[in-house]
């Protein structure tokens, strides 16, 4: 079997404030949601990551 990888959070956090604006516009409550919620995933990931550090 394959080792798990580190999921890429950068890409993650990029997506957040792509879908931020996206939702906005369009007036869609998900894509605000999942904007939020990809760009919290990055934050905490970097909090979390400086603490190891």
């Amino acid at each position: 079997m394959k080792p798990k990888r580190e999921p890429n959070y950068r890409a993650l956090f990029i997506l957040g404030i792509a879908f931020i604006p996206i939702g906005i516009a369009t007036d869609n409550t998900v894509f605000i949601a999942l904007g939020g919620l990809f760009t919290i995933i990055f934050l905490a990931n970097q909090i979390r990551a400086n603490k190891e550090s």
